[in-house]
């Protein structure tokens, strides 16, 4: 649906392009987003980044009703 592009969207803005290229939106379901990221230095970067990421989602997409970020291996 748009709101989940938006997301993906913003997403890629929030954590710049040279960081989304080692990660992926794996989906967006009941409020968690998921986000594939390769294992080693990227992984544990988006671990600390998701607090701020999780709040700039809520502020910009309100309608997307995310609560929760998972960062899973991929």
């Amino acid at each position: 649906t748009k709101k989940n592009t938006n997301v993906v969207t913003l997403l890629e803005r929030i954590v710049g392009n040279e960081m989304m290229a080692h990660c992926k939106t794996d989906s967006i379901r009941g409020g968690v987003l998921k986000i594939k990221v390769k294992a080693g230095p990227c992984m544990f970067q988006m671990r600390n980044m998701s607090g701020e990421i999780l709040r700039q989602l809520q502020t910009a997409c309100p309608s997307s009703n995310i609560n929760e970020i998972k960062i899973i291996a991929g």
